[in-house]
């Protein structure tokens, strides 16, 4: 079972995490309004609030907005089988997390930059198609991409890219939600990876993708299937993020002092 508070994990995460699995997932805010987000399979089925429904995108939108501004709120995720015959939406849950994630962004430099990994983490790209992630996501990965495939770190990034370094943070905090790019081992690898479509446990998506965030993805792509991850791998995954996230912000910060120092001196 899985619980917690969305400051510890957010929402983006929180979906990742329960992956294959059929349930609700509800999430109370301070103010004791319940939010109840459905899914099945990889496929996010609809929401509510209040026990009212959520009708359409734009108000899924607003709903998003909330509750990237109620980190405090509560969350847990109860394992029940769930009826796909009468649904709001269908679609894979990748596309909520694009969303969540749009969401956070209005917010990311109070939320999420104690949620990104440590500058000199290396990653590699995992060879997914990239074409339906959104054109935000797909303007960066077209800069990162070529470093991506001899596996690279932020702070590389951030010396070879036009970009602030905390800006391809989140980028990256993105990509590896979306699997789009995975942790490269200690040692660095220099060649192409190729994605292992074994591990991917992919599944027919009948319905057409409803892209909710504010751009368009490519017309007619699938995104790739999460990888599966149990509760205990998701749990080990989520504490090794943890001692990351406890490097890399001692890292930014010392980072950030010496920009402070040398401006200063300039």
């Amino acid at each position: 079972m899985l619980f917690g508070k969305i400051k510890s994990i957010p929402l983006p995460q929180i979906v990742r995490m329960i992956g294959v699995k059929s349930g609700v997932l509800e999430i109370k805010s301070p103010e004791n309004k319940l939010y109840r987000f459905r899914f099945s399979r990889r496929q996010f089925l609809g929401a509510e609030k209040q026990d009212i429904p959520i009708g359409d995108t734009f108000e899924l939108k607003s709903i998003l907005l909330e509750l990237s501004q109620k980190e405090e709120s509560f969350f847990i995720f109860k394992e029940i089988e769930q009826q796909e015959d009468n649904v709001s939406f269908s679609l894979p849950a990748v596309q909520l997390i694009i969303a969540s994630l749009h969401a956070l962004r209005a917010m990311y430099q109070k939320n999420l930059p104690i949620f990104f990994p440590d500058p000199e983490t290396v990653f590699l790209s995992t060879g997914n198609d990239p074409s339906w992630i959104g054109s935000e996501f797909f303007s960066f990965w077209i800069e990162a991409e070529p470093f991506f495939s001899k596996g690279s770190s932020a702070k590389e990034l951030a010396k070879n890219l036009p970009i602030e370094l905390e800006d391809i943070l989140f980028y990256i905090y993105t990509l590896r939600l979306l699997n789009m790019i995975k942790t490269a081992s200690k040692k660095r690898t220099f060649y192409l990876p190729i994605s292992d479509r074994s591990d991917l446990n992919s599944i027919e998506n009948t319905h057409a993708i409803l892209n909710i965030g504010p751009d368009s993805a490519a017309t007619g792509s699938n995104p790739p299937p999460l990888p599966y991850e149990s509760s205990t791998t998701a749990i080990q995954i989520y504490h090794s993020d943890q001692q990351d996230i406890k490097k890399g912000l001692l890292r930014r910060l010392i980072y950030g002092f010496k920009n402070f120092f040398r401006k200063m001196y300039e």
